[in-house]
């Protein structure tokens, strides 16, 4: 799927989704504290639940995507919503969007490309694993080596300029469109920060360590090889 819709507005909050009917509606509650409706756009990939009764009583965007994987829906969100600068948040409320304005801010006058929402940096609040801390340390040295910046790109929220993605062809459909995003900003010399964030572990995630870890691997390589 190509990157990107025409820009429309300054700001798109995207907010992938499946089978968050429990969690969602608080989360747009907060998200709306801060964003207007006509900037946020729920994308639900392949929910049975009550997903998206629960997202149209909040007046905000909704697509709907007929297969699963967060990379399918991060596509779509960018294919339909176009904008200068786009904030992406999982929509099982792990984070809290009271972080997106100093994220913002940094991507509006720091002149970076892309902001990430660290989970691990001075001022974070966070509650993650011991096992998932180290899985994602081996992943952020990875990116590291390869690609010569050290930042928690695996993060579920995130701010991008969309100049930074122009020309490019996304093709991740699962948990690896973060790397496959990170990996294309290292490539193209972009500046990039991290800000702290909140983080609260979701006890029903989504993610298989073992499977989405090989994915996200084999994407960090196959872009690194790549010609730029």
């Amino acid at each position: 799927m190509s990157v990107l819709a025409p820009n429309k507005r300054s700001l798109a909050v995207i907010v992938p989704a499946r089978n968050e009917a429990s969690r969602i509606d608080s989360l747009l509650r907060e998200l709306l504290e801060y964003v207007d409706a006509n900037e946020i756009l729920v994308v639900d990939s392949a929910s049975d639940d009550e997903t998206e009764k629960v997202v149209r009583l909040h007046g905000v965007g909704y697509l709907y995507v007929d297969r699963p994987g967060k990379g399918r829906a991060l596509r779509a969100g960018l294919n339909a919503l176009g904008a200068d600068d786009v904030v992406f948040i999982d929509g099982d409320g792990s984070y809290s969007p009271s972080c997106i304005p100093s994220l913002l801010a940094e991507l509006r006058v720091s002149g970076v490309s892309a902001v990430y929402g660290s989970r691990f940096m001075h001022g974070a609040v966070h509650d993650v694993s011991v096992y998932r801390r180290l899985g994602t340390i081996v992943i952020e040295l990875m990116g590291y080596c390869l690609f010569g910046r050290q930042r928690d790109f695996l993060t579920g929220l995130y701010g991008v300029k969309v100049s930074a993605l122009q020309g490019i062809e996304l093709r991740s459909e699962g948990f690896e469109i973060e790397a496959e995003l990170f990996a294309y900003v290292s490539k193209s010399d972009a500046r990039s920060i991290e800000v702290p964030v909140k983080y609260t572990k979701n006890s029903t995630s989504k993610l298989k360590p073992i499977r989405d870890a090989a994915r996200i691997i084999k994407t960090l390589v196959r872009l690194r090889m790549m010609r730029a």
